[in-house]
C-alpha cells in the first residue's frame, strides 16, 4: 500500500509553520490504522507511506479506518488533509529487508492515479477481498487504465466507504481506456496529419472522422504506430476499430473503413471528413 497527501505542496505554502502540526496529526492517524491491522511500515518520505500487510483484507480494513479517521478528525482552522491510497497484492522480492519488484511499482502507480480521499485497489486485491469487505464498504469498477511505466493496462477498482465522498474526478492515468495496444516504441512522422486530425475533433460541429483510401493505402494501416499515436492523443474520442477496408470508392460510405473516430458531443448535424491516401 502507498499513501500520500493530495496537494501537500500547496498546503505547505498556505500553512507555513502550522504545516508540521498537520503533518504530525496525519502520521499519527495513519500509523494507528496500520498498527490495528498488522501493517508494517516499509518506508516514509515527507507525507507519503509505504506499508505492507499480511493479507489483502487487513490492508483494505486499514485503508478504510484511516480514511474514516482522517474525515472525522477536527483539523484546525477549517483546513482538511485529504489522503489518496492505492494498493496491490503480489509477491515482491525481499532485498536487504526492503520489498522490490514490479508489484511494488504497480501499487505505487495505482496510488498516484487517485485523488485525496480515494482508495484504489488492483484487480488482484479486489479478487481477494470481494467477499470479505468491511461493513459499509462496496467496490466500484473503474475499468482499465494505462499507468506510467507499466507495460499493460491495470484494471482499477475504488472502495466506496459509507459516509465518505464516493465521487472523484477521472483517474490520473495516461489516457482513457481503449482497445489500443501498448506502443512498442515512440512514434515519429505524420505530425502534420496527426495535428490536422486532432484539429478536426476540436470543431464543435464534427462528430465523426473517417480516414479512407484506395486499396494498399498505408497512411494509418491496421493498428500501426500512427493510428495508435493519434487515437491515444485524442483522449475525448472513442476508437471504433476497423471492420473492413474499402476496395471500391462507392462502397466506402456504407462500410467501416480504415479508421473511424467518434466525438461524443452534442451537435446540430453529423459531419464526415475523409482523407485519401
Amino acid at each position: 500500500m502507498f499513501t500520500d497527501i493530495e496537494g501537500s505542496t500547496r498546503l505547505v505554502q498556505e500553512l507555513g509553520d502550522r504545516w508540521t502540526g498537520f503533518l504530525q496529526m496525519h502520521r499519527e492517524i495513519m500509523r494507528d490504522a496500520w498498527r490495528a491491522w498488522n501493517g508494517h511500515e516499509m518506508g516514509t518520505e515527507g507525507d507519503s507511506f509505504f506499508v505492507s500487510f499480511p493479507s489483502a483484507a487487513d490492508a483494505v480494513a486499514a485503508a478504510v479506518d484511516a480514511q474514516r479517521a482522517l474525515s472525522a478528525n477536527p483539523w484546525p482552522d477549517g483546513e482538511r488533509i485529504r489522503v489518496r491510497i492505492g494498493m496491490h497484492s503480489g509477491e515482491p522480492t525481499v532485498v536487504a529487508g526492503d520489498y522490490v519488484g514490479i508489484d511494488v511499482h504497480r501499487a505505487a502507480r495505482i496510488a498516484a492515479a487517485g485523488h485525496g480521499g480515494q482508495v484504489l485497489v488492483s484487480k488482484d486485491t479486489r479478487d481477494l477481498v470481494d467477499r470479505a469487505l468491511p461493513q459499509g464498504v462496496t467496490i466500484r469498477d473503474l475499468g482499465e487504465h494505462r499507468l506510467k511505466d507499466l507495460e499493460r493496462p491495470e484494471w482499477v477498482f475504488q472502495l466506496d466507504i459509507e459516509g465518505l465522498p464516493a465521487e472523484f474526478p477521472p483517474l490520473k492515468s495516461l489516457e482513457t481506456p481503449s482497445n489500443l495496444p501498448v506502443p512498442a516504441s515512440a512514434f515519429f512522422g505524420r505530425e502534420d496529419e496527426t495535428r490536422a486530425l486532432a484539429g478536426l475533433l476540436d470543431e464543435n460541429d464534427v462528430r465523426l472522422i473517417t480516414l479512407t483510401g484506395p486499396g494498399g493505402t498505408r497512411m494509418f494501416p491496421g493498428r500501426s504506430p500512427a493510428r495508435c499515436s493519434f487515437a491515444t492523443s485524442a483522449r475525448s474520442t472513442s476508437l471504433m476499430p476497423s471492420l473492413q477496408v474499402c476496395e471500391r470508392s462507392r462502397s466506402c460510405f456504407c462500410s467501416t473503413t480504415s479508421s473511424t473516430y467518434w466525438t461524443p458531443r452534442p451537435s446540430s448535424r453529423p459531419c464526415w471528413h475523409a482523407r485519401h491516401g
